[in-house]
């Protein structure tokens, strides 16, 4: 299993975990470092005859850590674990409680589900990215584009109020555009 630190877990990109199963020996690294040798020389000068992996994940280590982001996942976590993964959860679906009813009072559909069972802390709203990438992007909103719309995502830091905020972008462009706002969802199908 391998999975990115960021987002979710709180901290900056260049931080990753991995775990590998302990009799998993049929997956090798690409690449070989001091730390991934079995048999690391004293003198750190890797000789040809003496290149065999380590037998555990530390066969996958290459180069120096990231002692930053180390810290700073310790701090996320103990975070995390002091709000509660399901209080998050909780903040994160009630936020998007928020946005859905915001978009239906603007007329801006959702691209995928909108049962709150189904739902998670990512959301596309049915605005064509052409459309709306320089407008979010000029009132400093980052766009990231998906399935044909614009995607919003939550995570623990969030409040009602950048809902609030970014619905109020939303409203103050759907209020300029010329495109009816039902051509604008019937254009995404």
């Amino acid at each position: 299993m391998a999975a990115g630190c960021h987002k979710g877990l709180l901290i900056p990109q260049g931080l990753g975990l991995l775990y590998v199963k302990a009799d998993l020996q049929e997956l090798q690294p690409a690449y070989l470092a001091m730390s991934s040798l079995a048999n690391p020389p004293e003198d750190y000068i890797a000789r040809p005859s003496d290149l065999a992996p380590r037998k555990d994940a530390g066969r996958f280590e290459f180069g120096n850590y990231n002692l930053p982001d180390l810290h700073a996942l310790s701090s996320a976590i103990d975070l995390i674990t002091t709000v509660g993964v399901p209080q998050i959860e909780e903040h994160v679906l009630s936020l998007g409680d928020h946005l859905v009813s915001k978009l239906d009072a603007l007329g801006v559909d959702l691209v995928g589900p909108r049962e709150r069972s189904k739902r998670a802390h990512i959301y596309v709203m049915a605005l064509p990215i052409a459309e709306w990438i320089d407008y979010l992007s000029q009132q400093q909103v980052r766009v990231s584009p998906e399935r044909g719309g614009v995607r919003i995502s939550f995570g623990l830091f969030n409040t009602l109020a950048d809902v609030d905020q970014v619905c109020a972008l939303i409203e103050a462009r759907l209020r300029k555009s010329t495109t009816p706002r039902a051509a604008v969802a019937r254009d995404l199908d």
